[in-house]
C-alpha cells in the first residue's frame, strides 16, 4: 500500500501544483541543464520545486489520489491526511527536520520561517527519467569558452550585403556589356545578363512601295499647285477643300542633289526632301559592314544621323520619282528600301 510521501511524488511528476491540505503546495517549474564549474557536476533538466506556505485550501487533488491507492473513502482519506500534517507541525515546532522521502526537507531557520529543500537527487521531470548527473574536471586553472551568442545586428549585415549585390554587378555589367556610354540610352533588355547583342537593324515593314506616277507621288509644289499662275511666278497652293496659300516658286527644274560616295570615312548629309534609306542602326561597326556592302554594289551612300541612330541612305532628291530606279535597284538585291520624307 502506497504511503502518502508515494503519492505525492507521484502528484508532482504529473501536475504543476500539489496542495497538502492545512500545511501548504508545492509549485513546480522547469528548469534546463545546469553547470555547476565549481563541483565538476552536468545536471540534466529538471523540475524545480517551490514550497508556498500560502495554499492550504484542498483542492481534493490528494484527497482523491490517497483515497484510490488505499481503498478508504474520501472522508477517511481526508482525516488521514489531517493527521498527518499535525504530526509534521509538532515536530517542526519541537525543533526537528521533517522529511518527505525522494521530496525534501521542512525546518525552521533563526527567525522562525519555514524552510523547504528539496531534494536533489530525485528528478520530477519525467522527460529527463533515466539521466544521471555526470562529473567533470573542474574549472580550478582552466579557461572556460563561454558560447557565442547569437548576434541580430549580423543577420542585418547579410541582408544589406544581399540586396547590395545586384547593384555592384549591374554597375559593372552595363557600361562594359551595353552600348549605354556612347548611346546615351538604356532599355530593359540591357538589364538582361542572357540577353544576345543582335547587331541592330531598324527598318519600317510593309511601307516599301513603288512610286508609278505623280498620282501616287508625295504632295509636292507641282502636283498640289494650280495649273496657271495668278500672277508672274505666282501660284495658289491648296492645302484643304477651304484653305490654300500664294506661293512664289522658281520654274527652273531641281536637280537630284549629288552624293559624295564613301571612301575612307563616313559621308553625313542633312536629310533631303526625299531619302531613300535601306538600313538603321546605333552600332558604328555595324554601319561600316553595311554601307562597305552597298558600295561593293555600286550604290553611292551616304548616313543620316538622328540622335543614336545612323540612317544609310542611298539617293536623296527633292523629287521622289527620281529615286525609282535607285529603289529598284535595290529590291532586286533583296533589300527592303523606305522612303524617308
Amino acid at each position: 500500500m502506497k504511503n502518502l510521501d508515494e503519492i505525492i511524488v507521484e502528484l508532482i511528476l504529473e501536475h504543476n501544483c500539489v496542495i497538502i491540505p492545512s500545511f501548504g503546495g508545492f509549485v513546480s517549474k522547469d528548469v534546463g541543464a545546469t553547470i555547476d564549474f565549481d563541483k565538476g557536476t552536468i545536471l540534466p533538466p529538471s523540475k524545480h520545486l517551490l514550497f508556498n506556505i500560502q495554499l492550504k485550501n484542498n483542492d481534493g487533488l490528494l484527497t482523491a489520489a490517497l483515497s484510490r491507492a488505499q481503498g478508504i473513502t474520501f472522508i477517511e482519506a481526508n482525516d488521514l491526511i489531517s493527521k498527518t500534517v499535525h504530526t509534521i507541525q509538532s515536530d517542526l515546532k519541537s525543533g526537528k527536520k521533517v522529511s518527505l522521502e525522494n521530496i525534501g526537507t521542512f525546518h525552521y531557520n533563526q527567525e522562525n520561517v519555514l524552510v523547504f529543500e528539496q531534494d536533489r537527487y530525485f528528478n520530477f521531470l519525467l522527460t529527463s527519467y533515466g539521466l544521471a548527473p555526470l562529473q567533470f574536471i573542474s574549472n580550478q586553472g582552466i579557461e572556460v569558452v563561454q558560447p557565442i551568442k547569437n548576434n541580430k545586428s549580423n543577420v542585418w549585415k547579410y541582408a544589406a550585403a544581399a540586396c547590395l549585390l545586384p547593384f555592384a554587378f549591374y554597375s559593372f555589367w552595363i557600361p562594359l556589356k551595353t552600348n549605354v556610354l556612347s548611346s546615351g540610352m538604356i532599355s530593359y533588355h540591357d538589364l538582361n545578363p542572357f540577353k544576345k547583342n543582335l547587331p541592330q537593324h531598324y527598318k519600317l515593314k510593309n511601307n516599301s512601295y513603288k512610286i508609278d506616277s505623280e498620282k501616287d507621288a508625295y504632295p509636292t509644289f507641282e502636283n498640289q499647285k494650280t495649273e496657271a499662275p495668278i500672277n508672274d511666278g505666282v501660284w495658289v497652293y491648296q492645302i484643304d477643300a477651304e484653305n490654300s496659300i500664294y506661293i512664289t516658286a522658281d520654274k527652273t527644274k531641281v536637280e537630284v542633289q549629288p552624293i559624295i560616295p564613301v571612301q575612307n570615312g563616313f559621308n553625313y548629309v542633312a536629310p533631303a526632301a526625299f531619302n531613300c534609306i535601306v538600313g538603321c542602326y546605333s552600332q558604328k561597326e555595324n554601319v561600316e559592314i553595311f554601307t562597305k556592302k552597298l558600295i561593293s554594289n555600286g550604290f553611292q551612300v551616304s548616313l543620316i544621323q538622328e540622335g543614336a541612330l545612323t540612317k544609310v541612305c542611298i539617293g536623296q532628291s527633292n523629287d521622289a520619282t527620281s529615286l525609282n530606279s535607285i529603289v529598284e535597284k535595290a529590291k532586286s538585291l533583296g533589300l527592303d528600301p523606305w522612303m524617308l520624307h
